[in-house]
C-alpha cells in the first residue's frame, strides 16, 4: 500500500470572494427563512433581543456549519495567506487569554447587564489596576462582549447577550 502524500494545495478551496459571498447569502437565507417560519427571533447583537441558541434542526444545523466554514474560507481569502497565518498565530491566543481573565476576575459581575460601570468601578470590583482593566475591556469590546458606554445596544460595538450564563454585556 502506497503511503498517503500531502500537497499544500490539495484541499484548498478554489472559490473566489464573490463565489463565497454568494454562498454566504444563500446559506444565511436558508437559516433565517427557517427561523422566521418557526417564529424564532433572528440572530442579533442587540442586548435585549435576538436568538439565544440555534435550534438543532437539520434545516439549521447543516447550513449553519457550512456557513461557518464558508466564512472562514472567506476570511482567509480576504486576509491573504501571509496575514492569515500571522493573525491566526496571535488573535486566538489573545482572545482566549481575555476570556480567561474575564472569568478569573469576574468582570461579568462588575458591569451590570442593563447598565454601565466606570473603569474605576470595574477596577475596584476586580481588584486590578485601572490601566489593565481598560486594556482588557477594550479587547473584550472587539470581541463584542462589552460595549463602550453611550453606544447604542445595536450599534457596531454592542455586546453579545450572555445573560443566560450570568455574564454581563453592559457598558464600562
Amino acid at each position: 500500500m502506497k503511503p498517503a502524500s500531502v500537497n499544500k494545495m490539495s484541499t484548498v478551496p478554489t472559490e473566489t470572494l464573490d463565489e463565497l459571498a454568494a454562498r454566504v447569502v444563500d446559506l444565511t437565507g436558508r437559516i433565517t427563512s427557517y427561523l422566521t417560519a418557526q417564529g424564532l427571533p433572528q440572530p442579533s447583537f442587540a442586548r435585549d433581543g435576538g436568538l439565544e441558541e440555534y435550534p438543532e434542526a437539520p434545516q439549521v444545523k447543516g447550513p449553519r456549519m457550512r456557513l461557518i466554514e464558508t466564512l472562514w474560507d472567506m476570511l482567509h481569502l480576504a486576509m491573504g495567506g501571509k496575514d492569515y497565518v500571522f493573525m491566526n498565530s496571535i488573535v486566538p491566543h489573545n482572545d482566549a487569554m481575555i476570556l480567561s481573565v474575564l472569568d478569573r476576575f469576574d468582570f461579568w459581575s462588575a458591569v451590570p447587564l442593563s447598565g454601565s460601570a466606570s473603569y474605576a468601578d470595574v477596577a475596584a470590583r476586580t481588584q486590578l489596576p485601572e490601566t489593565l482593566v481598560r486594556r482588557i475591556l477594550r479587547h473584550a469590546m472587539t470581541m463584542r462582549l462589552f460595549a463602550q458606554a453611550g453606544q447604542s445596544s445595536d450599534g457596531p460595538s454592542s455586546g453579545v447577550d450572555a445573560a443566560q450564563d450570568g455574564k454581563s454585556t453592559g457598558s464600562p
